[in-house]
């Protein structure tokens, strides 16, 4: 279980997880449990709606009980509006606990909080600084989920914090960055493994992310104290991450640290993997 969270995975098994948002329950398809289930099948017909992932990667939801359009939970003190979406999302991601967790910690600590936050989908990684007083900017390719994170921030009551927030394709914005001469003290990037921009950029994290990750440590101030990277892939793992890091960012006073994004489910041993990090720090 996660504290400080109304989420939930009270289950997992057979190629599924059941989950908790809040105050309703919902299935979804999860290639990496190859486990038999724990609770009966009573319990897994408690859930309102299940996805099903069709070859093109989208899919649909088959509705069972009500369930809202949409609804507020809260994870870490930030408010997220979720709602099933056709890519099977919920519009957050339950996985980057522990690293909002960190960050938190992190930034307590920090007097120069100026935070790029890319890849930022519906705005946890950048609320979470946000809610520490860091000056924040977001970058995502899509206006859509740029909207939903600014609606994020509204109902999570930092709408007035200093957040840019950026609707441009990724690789291009670093490029822009990097000419103005900008500079920030911490970067954090949840890059998907395969995307297009809105306007047909590509973005394939094999071929793309050392590139990324070089151009990023150009925006870098000289006393950063943080880089933070995650990948969905499932031949980068960890240790990839970790040797990325060693390999492009400085390595005098600071350490990196890089596992599973992993989440406890209820009442189990169990620990549900849901991609890697790595954490490359000072101070």
């Amino acid at each position: 279980m996660l504290a400080n969270s109304d989420y939930q995975i009270l289950d997992s098994g057979d190629g599924k997880k059941l989950e908790a948002f809040g105050d309703y329950i919902v299935t979804r398809p999860a290639a990496q449990a190859l486990w038999p289930r724990s609770l009966s099948v009573a319990e897994w017909d408690k859930s309102s709606a299940e996805f099903f992932r069709n070859e093109g990667g989208n899919g649909e939801w088959k509705i069972s009980q009500e369930l809202p359009e949409e609804w507020k939970i809260n994870i870490c003190d930030i408010t997220f509006i979720v709602k099933p979406t056709s890519f099977g999302h919920m519009g957050v991601f339950p996985e980057a606990y522990h690293n909002w967790v960190w960050l938190a910690d992190h930034l307590k600590n920090q007097k120069s909080k100026n935070i790029l936050s890319l890849f930022s989908y519906t705005g946890g990684y950048t609320l979470v600084p946000a809610l520490y007083d860091a000056k924040v900017c977001h970058v995502d390719a899509s206006k859509t989920v740029v909207k939903w994170a600014r609606r994020n921030a509204e109902a999570s009551g930092l709408q007035d914090k200093p957040v840019r927030w950026i609707v441009e394709d990724v690789r291009k914005f670093i490029q822009r960055e990097i000419r103005r001469g900008s500079k920030y003290d911490g970067i954090v990037m949840d890059p998907p493994t395969y995307g297009r921009g809105n306007n047909g950029e590509l973005w394939k994290i094999d071929e793309h992310l050392i590139e990324l990750i070089n151009d990023c440590a150009k925006v870098l101030t000289k006393d950063a104290s943080f880089f933070m990277v995650n990948t969905y892939a499932g031949d980068i793992t960890a240790t990839v991450l970790k040797n990325i890091l060693l390999s492009t960012l400085p390595q005098e006073n600071a350490k990196i640290e890089c596992g599973e994004m992993l989440i406890s489910q209820k009442d189990s041993a169990h620990s549900f993997p849901n991609g890697m990090t790595a954490v490359w720090s000072r101070g």
